[in-house]
């Protein structure tokens, strides 16, 4: 099997000890960016590991600010990519079958106590300690935190009946797997990237309060964090319909006989679907389940047609058979599934509001015309975690184009 060692990326701010915490980025001070403090592993790390990256990515590990946990087995994968930056890392591993990517992060975000709600999430032991293991559309997910520093795995498998991706097993097997290979200096207080200003176009744009989802689909959460502020919507031209894909017309619980082009669905006002009934283990919503992201429709019932930009200057760190990942730098992660004609790559620097792909309907299975989008963050109580996306959307989408 020949082996694809591709470029590392990588940047790196001043160090210095302790734990800091940066400034607000959100007006009235809703949320506090913290850096974690540490514990370096006491195994030594596993040189022959990190030995198959080039010497240059060896340097940057040995340098990196969070403990460097990766796959054992990285000679098996045709391909395989590690950026790291100021206070992640990001790997990302395939072999055309499956697709793997890890994440570590030290910088947390706390936001108001009231706006947690007590979690029902059925928690999984990983590792030396306790977290989360969840599907979302086809992927399986595993978070925990260890060493001081919130972790997460995803697998995404791609045919529909490998058994991999059949039930958390396996991510479980691999996040027991990782190997630590170097890193873990006292890095701390960085400073944050500024946020883009932002106008304000309402046009005829109206939407219903976050938390209200269509009656009989689901338990919503009630919380109008914008988790993600400063974001530019993820389709490039207006207008877009955020609504469910299943219980609206043409979906597998709407009206019988009902079209997913029907005019219904490309009308305001838009309706939250995070935590709209699902299976799935989605640790910020009130029944521990749900739906982990928000749908949206582009302008018209038409795909391979209406193009998606990226939210936010960052990095491209996976890329799945319907799937594709940019993490921000500071480590918060957007992810766009079911596009068509992606143009990005791994290790690609986005800015905000480069070209990704197209609105498509690309699954393992049938779905309709839309793109479904997560925010992946690490929040201080609970580690990396699906944030509810909705009002991060509807800032961005009152933004200017």
């Amino acid at each position: 099997m020949s082996v694809t060692l591709w470029p590392v990326l990588v940047c790196f701010c001043l160090w210095s000890t302790g734990a800091g915490e940066a400034q607000s980025q959100e007006p009235g001070g809703q949320r506090r960016a913290v850096v974690t403090s540490i514990q370096v592993p006491k195994e030594p790390p596993r040189t022959d590991v990190l030995a198959t990256f080039p010497e240059v990515a060896q340097e940057l590990v040995s340098k990196s600010a969070v403990p460097v946990l990766l796959l054992p087995n990285p000679r098996e994968f045709e391909t395989r990519r590690l950026v790291v930056k100021n206070l992640y890392y990001a790997a990302f591993f395939s072999d055309g079958k499956q697709s793997i990517s890890v994440h570590g992060s030290r910088l947390a975000y706390k936001y108001p106590r009231q706006r947690y709600l007590p979690s029902k999430a059925e928690r999984s032991q990983i590792r030396s300690g306790e977290g989360f293991v969840s599907e979302s559309e086809g992927i399986w997910t595993a978070s925990w935190k260890e060493f001081g520093t919130s972790y997460f795995l995803s697998v995404e498998c791609a045919e529909e009946k490998d058994d991999r991706c059949g039930s958390g097993k396996y991510v479980s097997q691999v996040a027991n797997s990782l190997v630590y290979v170097g890193g873990g200096q006292r890095g701390t207080e960085t400073q944050l990237p500024p946020l883009p200003e932002q106008s304000t176009n309402k046009e005829n744009f109206s939407y219903n309060p976050p938390g209200h989802l269509i009656p009989g689909s689901g338990t919503g959460r009630d919380d109008d964090t914008v988790y993600a502020p400063g974001i530019r919507f993820p389709i490039e031209n207006k207008p877009a319909y955020a609504n469910s894909q299943v219980w609206n017309p043409g979906g597998k619980h709407g009206p019988p006989n009902g079209s997913q082009c029907d005019p219904k669905n490309y009308s305001y006002p838009w309706w939250d679907n995070f935590c709209e009934t699902r299976s799935w283990t989605t640790t910020m919503c009130p029944t521990g389940n749900g739906h982990q992201g928000q749908d949206v429709r582009p302008s018209t019932c038409e795909k391979d047609k209406h193009i998606t930009v990226s939210v936010s200057e960052g990095t491209v760190t996976g890329i799945g058979t319907y799937t594709v990942f940019i993490t921000a730098a500071d480590g918060t992660e957007f992810r766009y599934l079911h596009m068509s004609s992606v143009t990005v790559k791994v290790g690609d620097e986005l800015k905000r509001g480069d070209r990704i792909g197209r609105v498509s309907n690309l699954y393992k299975s049938t779905t309709t015309i839309h793109l479904h989008f997560e925010i992946l963050q690490h929040l201080d109580e609970l580690g990396f975690v699906q944030v509810p996306p909705y009002m991060s959307l509807v800032r961005a989408y009152e933004g200017a184009f």
